[in-house]
């Protein structure tokens, strides 16, 4: 007995240190390790179901300074969300056209932790950084494929300085001031001359927000490749590749109201192109044909309607661009007919997004002129 006793004694001691142990591990309250802060779950049992992955592990943003200056304080609602990289490369960079710190290939997967203008904030491979949306399909949208406008020398693998790139992303324009890596220019190849125009178009009408709407415009053209009906229908931040009338007109309103940081008119509809005229929208500039000058009284971003070519035809709509240097007026629109070398701004030889003057003929159809109801807001907005 003394000798079962014997033992039993050191199997009891290694039994206990044993129990004392697991209960150790099992308390949160007395365990401390590396990945609290990664709210790992504590097994109580043998059930593996609340093991947390590292899907459901929460996302923080790393550089955070950096992501405020880009409108984005925090992971933004809906996100994250799984995306892929749809370029043969993609860039990964510091900031929206910044530092390149690494270089991507196609069906790379990634997070997707926000937005800032053209770009998103993402995770990939362990990293966070700035990748151009036109080339990235997440689970809400897929990839644009619109060609950016890089500015400076981005596109040979360039940078600006953090606050321009986040002002270029969001509008479209480089400031004009210089940076210390390229050209502070869009990339575009709309020209501001002296005496105020763009391509010969006149920039004295709304001062300061002119000549955003033309660069806005000319990405649509430049990156548009024809006319498509019922194409460009989805609310994105991209520049679509193939449109109808009002697929652009639609996509312009959400741009230039995303610039101003202000809720488009049209919420998340595409109206058609009648819907425009005397509508909750809109508000009635004038019916004249062609629209009269003096230009105090049309705006460029108003938009121009024109009626149904019969009861089951379709009617037009796009966006009312200002004068020429003769004092034509001037529209940007989709358009099924091709550029044919007189178009001020467009692709030649192709349908799609141009801007031109006002052919004569839409005198048969002509509905008028009309003004977003939050255009004067938008205006203020953009000039601050």
């Amino acid at each position: 007995m003394r000798n079962i006793k014997r033992f039993l004694k050191p199997y009891k001691l290694g039994l206990t240190a044993a129990v004392l142990t697991a209960s150790l591990i099992a308390s949160p309250s007395l365990y401390s390790g590396p990945f609290d802060d990664k709210e790992v779950s504590v097994l109580e049992t043998a059930d593996t179901s609340s093991v947390s992955t590292p899907d459901t592990v929460k996302i923080t943003i790393t550089d955070s300074a950096t992501a405020e200056e880009a409108g984005i304080k925090e992971v933004q609602d809906g996100y994250p969300i799984n995306g892929v990289v749809v370029a043969n490369t993609l860039r990964l960079r510091s900031w929206p056209w910044g530092e390149v710190t690494g270089k991507y290939h196609k069906g790379a997967s990634l997070k997707v932790l926000g937005e800032s203008g053209e770009f998103y904030l993402v995770e990939i491979d362990g990293r966070q950084g700035y990748m151009h949306k036109s080339y990235i399909s997440t689970d809400k949208a897929s990839a644009s494929y619109a060609a950016p406008s890089y500015p400076g020398d981005t596109r040979s693998g360039g940078y600006i300085p953090l606050k321009e790139g986040v002002q270029v992303s969001k509008t479209g324009i480089a400031p004009s001031t210089g940076s210390n890596s390229g050209s502070s220019s869009s990339g575009s190849s709309s020209s501001v001359s002296s005496s105020g125009s763009v391509n010969n178009i006149s920039t004295a009408d709304y001062t300061g927000v002119t000549k955003v709407i033309f660069d806005i415009v000319k990405k649509f053209c430049d990156a548009n490749q024809q006319y498509v009906l019922g194409a460009a229908h989805s609310k994105n931040s991209g520049y679509a590749t193939k449109s109808d009338c009002s697929g652009f007109t639609g996509q312009f309103i959400n741009k230039i109201s995303e610039m101003a940081g202000v809720r488009p008119v049209i919420g998340d509809s595409f109206p058609t192109s009648t819907n425009y005229a005397n509508s909750q929208y809109t508000q009635k500039v004038t019916g004249a044909f062609p629209p009269p000058n003096p230009k105090d009284l049309i705006k460029p971003g108003d938009i121009f309607v024109m009626s149904k070519s019969s009861p089951s035809g379709y009617g037009h709509v796009g966006v009312f661009m200002g004068y020429n240097s003769a004092g034509q007026p001037l529209i940007a629109h989709s358009t099924t007919r091709k550029v044919d070398g007189s178009t001020t701004i467009g692709n030649l030889g192709t349908t799609g997004v141009r801007v031109e003057v006002i052919p004569s003929w839409y005198n048969k159809r002509w509905m008028g002129v009309y003004r977003l109801n939050n255009m004067d807001q938008i205006a203020k907005n953009l000039e601050s």
